[in-house]
C-alpha cells in the first residue's frame, strides 16, 4: 500500500469515528420499548454499518485516483476525499436539526419541496435560513479539511500499521454484510416504524434491502403474510392510462330544478380539532355547539396539496398522482355549476405549490390574488364579503382557503391575546421543544386571528339575511404537532396530532348534532352535496358518504408525498394504523390510538392484525377507479 492510500484510508477511519459520533445522536429517536432483544442489537449494528459505509466512501474514490496518479496527482485525490467528506458532514449536520424537529430526512422529497416557487416563504422560514446552511457548509469543508491534516500526520508518523488495514478493511466488510442481511431478515414484518432504522437513521433507507416475507416464512419460518400480500396485488398501481373517473353514471347526470342553498366550504391551514375552544376561537365553537360537529374527523393526508386532493375531489389520496397528470378539476365544481350554481375557489396563499394551481384552485375561479399581501386571510375574507354582499341571480358555492395558521403562524400587530408567546421561532435552536408553550400560544394567536376573520363572514351573512339558506362547512387541510407524537409541525408522521381536525357544518333545517363515528374529508363534498338536494350517489364520484345518511366509521390517510402515495394510515375507532404499499405488497409500519395514545407491543400487534381485513378492503374499493389495473393483476 502506497504512502498516498494509507493516508486516505486514515483519514477514512477519522472520518467513520466522527459520523459515529453524529449517528449516535439518533439513538434516542428509536423507541426499543418491548423490541426484542435482537432488534435492539441491530439496531445498533446497524449505526456502526452506516458510519463504516460514510467512511468507505470518502476513501474508495480517492484511492482509485491515486492509482492513477501520473494523470491525477496525489492532490487530487486528496480534494477528492476532502469534498466528499465534506459533503457528507453537511448533509448530516443538516438532516440532524431537520429530523430533530419534524423526524423527516433531507431525501429527495424534501429538495422537491425547495424547488417550488417561493419555497422558503411557503415554509415559512426566514431568508437568512440560507446563510446558516452556507455556514454549515463552511464549516464542513473546514472540519472535513482539519481530518485529511490530522490522518497525514498520522500516516507519516505510524507506518507500521498498514499491516492492520488490511485485516480492518476485511472486518469491516464482513460486519456491514452481516448486519444488512440480518436487517433484510429482521425488518419484513417484525420491525415498527418505532424501532426500524430505516425510519430513524439518515440514507439507511438508501442501502435497505428487505427480503419478501414470504420468503422470510420459507427460510427461516418467522412470519407468513403472503396471502395478505397477494390479495393487496390488485390495483396497487394506478396509472394516468387506467384512470376512469368519474363514472359513467356522474358524468352524464343532471340534476333536477330546485331552489338550493348557498355553500361556502372554509379550509384553514394547520387546524387542530383542539383548537375549537370558546377561548381560542369563540365563533367557531359557538357554530360546533349549535349544529353539525364530526369530532372524530380526520384529513385525507399530513399535508397540504394531499389533504385539500381529498377534501375537494372527495377521493382518497391513492389516485392523487394520476387525476393530477390529467390536469382534471375537481368534478364537485362541474356537478355545482349543472345544479345552477356560481362557482369560485380562492387561496390566500399563492396555490402554484404541486400544481394545485392547475387544478383545484385555479386562478379563474378565485376571488383575488394576495402575494406580498401584509395580511393576505384578511384580504381573502373582505373579498368574500365583498362577494356575498354583492346581488347574485343563481346560487354560490365558494371555497376559500385561508393560510396564516401556517408555521410560523401570522399573528396581527396587537392580537397576542395569549402569552408569553414566542415571538421569533428559530428552527435551528437545538432546545425549540423547551418553548413549546409560548409556540403553542403563538399558534392560538394565530388561529384566534382567523376566527376573528370567521366571524366578519357570518355577520356578512346575517346582514345579507342569507344565513338560513346557506351551508357553511369549516374543516382544517391537516393538523399540527407541537412535539405531541415527538414531532414538531406537521408532514412527518401519520398521527393523530398531525391528521385529526375539527369539521363543523351549518346546515339550514338542522339543530345541533354530535357525530361521534369517525369521518373523513372524503365524505364532506358527498354531504354539501346531499345537504344541497343534488341526489347523486357519492360511490359514482367520490370515496366518501354522506354524513347525513350513513358513515364507515372508517378513514384511509396519506403520508405527504410529492408523487404517489405509498404510505397510508387506516384511521379506526380505536387504533390508527400506519402501512406502506409497495410493489404490490403490503407492509406494516406501526400503530397508536386515534387520539395519539402509545400502544403497547401487544396492543400495537392486536391493532395490527384487526386491521388487516379493513385494510384490504378500502383498498380494493379505491381501486374501482382504476379497473384495468384491478382486472390485470
Amino acid at each position: 500500500m502506497r504512502d498516498s492510500q494509507f493516508e486516505l484510508v486514515v483519514m477514512g477511519l477519522f472520518h467513520c469515528v466522527l459520523t459515529l459520533g453524529l449517528l449516535l445522536t439518533y439513538l434516542p429517536f428509536l423507541d426499543l420499548r418491548g423490541a426484542p432483544a435482537w432488534i435492539r442489537v441491530e439496531d445498533h449494528l446497524a449505526i456502526l454499518s452506516l458510519a463504516l459505509l460514510t467512511g468507505a466512501s470518502c476513501v474508495v474514490p480517492a484511492a482509485f485516483v491515486t492509482s492513477v496518479r501520473h494523470r491525477w496527482g496525489q492532490w487530487s485525490a486528496r480534494l477528492i476525499a476532502i469534498a466528499i467528506c465534506a459533503l457528507e458532514l453537511w448533509y448530516l449536520f443538516i438532516d440532524r436539526q431537520l429530523f430533530r424537529l419534524t423526524r423527516l430526512h433531507l431525501d429527495w422529497s424534501i429538495v422537491g419541496v425547495l424547488r417550488q416557487p417561493r419555497a422558503l416563504e411557503g415554509i415559512g422560514l426566514p431568508r437568512s435560513a440560507l446563510w446558516q446552511v452556507s455556514l454549515l457548509l463552511g464549516a464542513s469543508i473546514g472540519l472535513a479539511s482539519a481530518i485529511w491534516a490530522a490522518a497525514a500526520i498520522v500516516a507519516r508518523n505510524f507506518a507500521g500499521g498498514k499491516r492492520w488495514i488490511k485485516y480492518l478493511g476485511w472486518s469491516s466488510l464482513a460486519l456491514f454484510a452481516v448486519e444488512r442481511g440480518a436487517y433484510s431478515v429482521l425488518s419484513p414484518g417484525m420491525m415498527s416504524d418505532r424501532d426500524d432504522p430505516s425510519e430513524v437513521l439518515p440514507l439507511n433507507e438508501w442501502v435497505a434491502f428487505r427480503l419478501p416475507e414470504d420468503t422470510v416464512f420459507a427460510l427461516f419460518g418467522l412470519k407468513d403474510t403472503y396471502g395478505r400480500h397477494a390479495e393487496a396485488r390488485a390495483g396497487s398501481a394506478p396509472r394516468m392510462s387506467d384512470v376512469h373517473y368519474p363514472s359513467s353514471e356522474a358524468q352524464s347526470f343532471v340534476p333536477g330544478p330546485s331552489r338550493r342553498p348557498n355553500i361556502i366550504l372554509l379550509g384553514i391551514e394547520s387546524l387542530r380539532a383542539d383548537a375549537v375552544d370558546p377561548k381560542i376561537t369563540p365563533y367557531l365553537a359557538a357554530l360546533a355547539e349549535g349544529h353539525i360537529w364530526a369530532k372524530a374527523h380526520f384529513s385525507g393526508a399530513n399535508c397540504t396539496h394531499l389533504g385539500l386532493f381529498s377534501l375537494l375531489y372527495a377521493l382518497s389520496p391513492r389516485i392523487w398522482g394520476p387525476i393530477i397528470d390529467l390536469s382534471q378539476p375537481p368534478f364537485v365544481y362541474e356537478l355545482a355549476r349543472r345544479a345552477g350554481y356560481e362557482v369560485t375557489a380562492t387561496s390566500s396563499t399563492n396555490p402554484d405549490w404541486f400544481g394545485i394551481d392547475r387544478q383545484a384552485l385555479r386562478p379563474q375561479l378565485a376571488l383575488g390574488r394576495y402575494q406580498g399581501a401584509t395580511d393576505p386571510d384578511k384580504q381573502a375574507v373582505a373579498d368574500l364579503v365583498h362577494y356575498i354582499r354583492a346581488p347574485h341571480a343563481s346560487p354560490f358555492f365558494s371555497f376559500l382557503f385561508l393560510n396564516g395558521t401556517h408555521f410560523p403562524y401570522y399573528v396581527p400587530p396587537g392580537g397576542d391575546l395569549f402569552r408569553p408567546q414566542l415571538d421569533q421561532i428559530d428552527l435551528s435552536d437545538p432546545h425549540l421543544e423547551r418553548h413549546r408553550e409560548e409556540i403553542i400560544n403563538r399558534y392560538r394567536n394565530a388561529v384566534h386571528h382567523v376566527d376573528q376573520l370567521l366571524g366578519e363572514i357570518l355577520q356578512a351573512l346575517r346582514e345579507r339575511q342569507i344565513d338560513t339558506d346557506t351551508i357553511l362547512a369549516i374543516t382544517g387541510d391537516h393538523g399540527e404537532s407541537f412535539w405531541d407524537d415527538g414531532r414538531f409541525s406537521h408532514t412527518s408522521l401519520l398521527s393523530a396530532a398531525q391528521l385529526h381536525v375539527p369539521l363543523i357544518l351549518s346546515i339550514p333545517g338542522r339543530g345541533p348534532q354530535r357525530i361521534e363515528r369517525i369521518s373523513s374529508h372524503v365524505d364532506v363534498i358527498p354531504t354539501l352535496l346531499d345537504a344541497a338536494g343534488i341526489e347523486l350517489d357519492p360511490s359514482t364520484y367520490s370515496d366518501g358518504h354522506s354524513l347525513l345518511s350513513q358513515g364507515t366509521d372508517e378513514a384511509l390517510a396519506a403520508q405527504f408525498s410529492l408523487g404517489y402515495p405509498r404510505d397510508f394510515a387506516l384511521i379506526r375507532f380505536q387504533s390508527l394504523v400506519r402501512f406502506r404499499a409497495e410493489n404490490g405488497r403490503l407492509r406494516i409500519l406501526g400503530a397508536e390510538g386515534t387520539d395519539g395514545r402509545f400502544l403497547s407491543a401487544d396492543e400495537m400487534k392486536k391493532a395490527e392484525e384487526q386491521a388487516w381485513p379493513a385494510i384490504l378492503k378500502v383498498f380494493r374499493y379505491t381501486s374501482r377507479w382504476w379497473p384495468t389495473a384491478s382486472s390485470s393483476s
